[in-house]
C-alpha cells in the first residue's frame, strides 16, 4: 500500500512539475515550447554595477538581446528589472518530447508564465521593452465590435544599464 501511495504521488508531482519550475522559451523564428530547466536554479548576468546571479524564481520573464549592445532584459516579480549580458552560453530543458540543450543566442524570450510576454514601446525615440503575464485579449473579427485597450502596466525600473 505504501508503494503504491509513493508511487502516485510521485506522478502528481511529476505531472505537477514540483520539481522543477516550468519555463516558456519562444525561440526566434517564433518556435515556442516549454519545460522544466535542468541543473540551472538561477542565472549570472554582468551588468554595469557588476556580477549578480539571480535565482529563477525572482524573475518574471527574460528578453535576450533587447537592444543593440545585445544585453538582456531581466524582469523580476515586484516589476523591477535590470539589463546586463547573460554569463551562459546555453540551457537545459526537460520538455514533454526529451531534453533540449539551447543556445541562448537562439533563444528570444524566457518567461516564467504561460501568458509572459514582452513588448515594446517608443518613448523619445528609444525603444523601451515591458512585460505582461495577461492573457491576450482574442483578435476581434471585422464584424465585432472594438475591444476595449487593456490598462498599460507602469513602466519597470530599469537599474543599470
Amino acid at each position: 500500500m505504501k508503494r503504491i501511495a509513493l508511487t502516485l504521488l510521485l506522478l502528481v508531482a511529476a505531472s505537477t512539475n514540483v520539481f522543477g519550475q516550468e519555463i516558456f522559451v519562444k525561440l526566434d523564428g517564433n518556435l515556442e515550447f516549454s519545460g522544466a530547466p535542468v541543473e540551472l536554479t538561477q542565472m549570472k548576468f554582468t551588468t554595469s554595477f557588476g556580477d549578480v546571479e539571480i535565482p529563477l524564481d525572482k524573475i518574471n520573464g527574460i528578453k535576450i538581446n533587447a537592444n543593440q549592445k545585445g544585453n538582456a532584459i531581466i524582469i523580476f516579480k515586484n516589476g523591477d528589472a535590470v539589463s546586463g549580458t547573460a554569463s551562459l552560453d546555453s540551457i537545459k530543458v526537460k520538455t514533454t518530447w526529451g531534453t533540449a540543450q539551447i543556445t541562448l543566442s537562439s533563444i528570444d524570450t524566457i518567461t516564467f508564465s504561460k501568458n509572459g510576454r514582452f513588448y515594446s514601446e517608443t518613448s523619445s525615440g528609444n525603444t523601451v521593452w515591458r512585460f505582461t503575464d495577461e492573457p491576450m485579449a482574442p483578435a476581434s473579427s471585422p464584424n465585432s465590435a472594438p475591444q476595449p485597450r487593456p490598462t498599460l502596466p507602469a513602466p519597470a525600473r530599469t537599474l543599470g544599464g
